[in-house]
């Protein structure tokens, strides 16, 4: 044989095979689908999970490049409709697209369906339409590609039974955001069926929602016959500082079917729809502080609602340290939405404080409807420290006095603060021209605005020049909140005058007597004459 021979002989060896000669890949992808859990009730919704798996199905493979080999088996685009034919259900889900999927692989998609209420139990098949598209073969050597799309019809199996099936008529709850309460979930039997040792589990499907303190709880209803109604209640709070919404949770029934072989119902969606938390105001702040007292912050607090509560007690708090509360909370009891009360707080100002403007913080506890307590977001106001004043208003009566006398001098003490003074002591500390051998009253306490007199031996030395003088007074007082004794000195005004000059009291009497006698003797002889 000559080369001539030789080469026409290989030429039409490659032609007749392609496939190993020339380098051809040959494939197509191989698509089954299948159902998880087939398994639905009368009257029942919920999802069918639709497995789709690529088995691959390579004829010619290429030993050199083997991403060839998983071109032409790898479905591409692939599209899954299923349909209800004449199984007594709807299939409320449109086409699903699932992609791409390479020989051994696999996906999983939900088709949403409802049975009918009137379904007859009995296993029923599905048509499950299966489109997508690939490369049925490369040439190795040129890489050119053949591309086909497929549409098949395949196929799954329900089985439809006659058990008990579950929906939320309604769930209603008393919590308000940021409170606990109660919520309560209503469901019915609606299949025709009952259900034995049945029990609900209610599940958060939200951090700001708990159940009994955690995710979820559950509680035992027991028997539940076909067509029964069950209500029950959880503990529920709603965490604060969120905005009053309806918050998802879901509830399953778990239960013994008529064989005694356990069940678990599709979650059913629950709605958890909190009332909007009680704000308050505060109106009217008016702070009389001073430093070195015991004074008194009061204001207004409004319930902006929108719910009433019992119970209320207004709390007052502050960071400053030279303000101390002597009274931090004040019960103001039932507030009905829009209603207010007045409210007062008693505050000590320390002796070195600054005068200037305090922060202050009030809240409202109170009782919510569930019966558990509440508090409020504190209400930030501020008050004003003013500088230190006199604590009391001393003044002399009767004040001037003769050389060389001993007499008595009046003073009258008032309390000009907010606060009742008590064991009040007021002394006298004479300087020359004047001395006492009593220099000291007692009063045992004065309440805001209320006045006293106390009365002290003042005697004027024999040489003193008339003039004006002043005198000295320490006053020391306590209160009823704080022991610790405060001092004030002050100076009352006493005029020395001359011997005519002064007021003889005694001597106006006098004449004042001897006059009326006078003119009643005249008036009685007068009388007698006619």
């Amino acid at each position: 044989m000559n080369r001539r021979q030789l080469l026409a002989v290989v030429l039409v060896s490659l032609l007749v095979v392609p496939g190993s000669a020339a380098g051809a890949v040959r494939g197509s992808p191989d698509l089954v689908v299948a159902l998880g859990e087939n398994h639905l009730t009368v009257g029942e919704s919920g999802t069918l999970e639709l497995t789709v798996a690529n088995r691959g199905d390579l004829d010619l493979g290429s030993a050199t490049n083997p991403a060839l080999n998983e071109r032409v088996t790898t479905a591409r685009g692939i599209e899954l409709s299923l349909e209800a034919n004449d199984a007594p259900l709807t299939v409320e889900s449109g086409p699903r697209l699932v992609g791409g999927l390479a020989g051994g692989q696999s996906a999983t998609v939900g088709f949403d369906v409802s049975v009918d209420e009137d379904a007859e139990p009995g296993r029923y098949t599905l048509p499950v339409t299966v489109e997508y598209a690939y490369t049925s073969s490369i040439a190795e050597v040129t890489g050119a590609t053949t591309e086909r799309t497929v549409e098949r019809e395949l196929a799954v199996t329900v089985v439809i039974e006659d058990a008990a099936s579950f929906r939320v008529v309604e769930a209603t709850t008393d919590a308000q955001v940021g409170e606990s309460g109660s919520v309560s979930v209503t469901l019915a039997n609606t299949g025709a069926a009952p259900a034995d040792d049945a029990a609900v589990t209610l599940s958060s499907l939200n951090g700001a929602v708990t159940f009994d303190g955690a995710r979820e709880a559950a509680r035992y209803v027991g028997s539940w016959e076909a067509g029964e109604t069950r209500t029950v209640t959880y503990d529920v709070a709603v965490a604060d500082n969120r905005t009053p919404r309806d918050y998802a949770a879901q509830a399953v029934v778990s239960y013994l079917d008529p064989d005694g072989e356990p069940r678990n119902s599709q979650p059913l969606s629950v709605g958890i729809d909190p009332r909007p938390a009680t704000t308050f105001s505060v109106q009217s702040l008016n702070a009389s502080l001073y430093v070195g007292e015991t004074g008194t912050l009061r204001g207004t607090v409004v319930n902006e609602g929108p719910n009433p509560v019992r119970g209320a007690v207004v709390t007052l708090q502050t960071d400053s340290e030279h303000v101390r509360l002597v009274d931090d909370s004040v019960a103001v009891g039932t507030l009905e939405p829009g209603e207010r009360s007045d409210v007062a707080f008693a505050a000590a100002v320390s002796d070195d404080a600054t005068p200037g403007a305090r922060p202050f913080a009030l809240a409202v506890e109170y009782e919510t409807d569930a019966g558990s307590v509440a508090t409020s977001d504190p209400i930030r106001v501020t008050g004003q420290v003013r500088p230190e004043r006199d604590l009391f208003a001393v003044e002399a009566r009767n004040a001037t006095f003769a050389p060389d006398s001993t007499n008595r001098l009046e003073v009258v003490v008032t309390n000009t603060g907010e606060t009742a003074r008590e064991n009040v002591i007021v002394a006298l500390e004479p300087t020359q021209p004047f001395t006492s051998v009593a220099p000291e009253a007692y009063v045992p306490s004065l309440a805001p605005g209320e006045s006293a007199t106390v009365a002290f031996e003042l005697s004027v030395d024999e040489d003193a020049v008339p003039s004006t003088h002043s005198v000295r007074l320490n006053v020391t007082a306590e209160t009823a909140e704080d022991p610790t004794e405060v001092t004030d000195t002050y100076r009352v005004r006493v005029d020395v005058a001359e011997e005519g000059q002064s007021t003889d009291v005694v001597s106006l009497v006098v004449i004042a007597v001897l006059g009326v006698m006078l003119l009643a003797t005249v008036g009685y002889w007068w009388y007698r004459r006619r």
